[in-house]
């Protein structure tokens, strides 16, 4: 059994800390690590959380994560460029948010991004602000931003603290039905207008589902290792192994906005959307 060390209570600790201190669970063959964020945020944490033993070892040579102070784990996030939490959040307000989503892209309330042929990027989404009209979501919203205002606090990627803030334009809600995907991009580059630094993102599911199998693709798929002049130049070659994030319902993911992924093809065939609530913390330099 593991605890959570938190130097006074906050919501999000509030939130997190049954999730954090029922243990460390069964290693399976995912490839995904424990989320740093969280762990910056509530001073210090056990790891990990479901990882493949290969990424495991790679990752962590020295422990095993009994506990591990905040700053260390906020250098591994500097260091691995993404981080994961699983059940970070309520089921029943993950279950709540992913039914809003579904009656919000029934009602025709998300559509295409007008730039992008759809064999390229085949969502739908919508850019929202808390509304009470979507109680879930809404909820769902301010616990994000609570972590990112958190997040902030502490510094990360290379940002100092408290110079992170959230895009103005709220928070994307997207969903994929069977056959779509996007293809390989970055939310940022070092070129580009938009100053988004972190990527924070929270699955969701609109069918009953409650839970994520590999016949249902989806999973994000992420180069972490790409060279600095590819990030820098923008183009969209990345190198390394890539490592697939599994869109499992209620699962928090984080990673530097200048990394090249995509979304593979959606292949569940319950007529469910897989769904997601992103937002991007902004970082303006100088």
């Amino acid at each position: 059994m593991v605890g959570v060390a938190t130097a006074q209570a906050s919501p999000l600790a509030d939130l997190l800390a049954p999730h954090l201190a029922s243990g460390l669970g069964a290693l399976m063959a995912n490839e995904t690590l424990v989320s740093q964020v969280v762990a910056g945020i509530t001073g210090a944490i056990a790891a990990p959380s479901a990882v493949a033993a290969t990424q495991l070892a790679q990752a962590w040579p020295t422990d095993r994560l009994t506990r591990v102070p905040a700053d260390v784990l906020l250098q591994r996030l500097d260091d691995q460029r993404w981080a994961v939490l699983d059940d970070a959040l309520p089921p029943a307000l993950v279950r709540g948010a992913g039914s809003e989503a579904a009656t919000m892209r029934a009602t025709g309330r998300l559509g295409r991004d007008p730039e992008l042929a759809a064999s390229l990027r085949g969502d739908r989404f919508v850019f929202v602000q808390p509304s009470a009209r979507w109680p879930q979501l809404a909820a769902l919203q301010r616990r994000v931003l609570a972590a990112g205002r958190r997040l902030s606090a502490r510094g990360a990627l290379g940002a100092p603290p408290f110079a992170l803030r959230p895009d103005p334009a709220g928070a994307q809600l997207a969903c994929y039905q069977r056959g779509d995907r996007y293809a390989r991009h970055r939310d940022r580059t070092d070129r580009a207008a938009t100053q988004r630094h972190v990527t924070a993102l929270v699955y969701l599911r609109e069918a009953a589902a409650t839970e994520w199998t590999s016949a249902e693709g989806g999973e994000l798929r992420v180069w972490p290792d790409e060279d600095d002049e590819a990030r820098a130049t923008g183009v969209i070659a990345p190198t390394g192994r890539p490592l697939d994030i599994e869109p499992r319902p209620g699962r928090l993911v984080l990673f530097d906005s200048r990394l090249v992924h995509e979304v593979r093809p959606w292949a569940a065939t319950d007529g469910g959307s897989r769904c997601a609530l992103t937002l991007w913390l902004h970082y303006e330099p100088g």
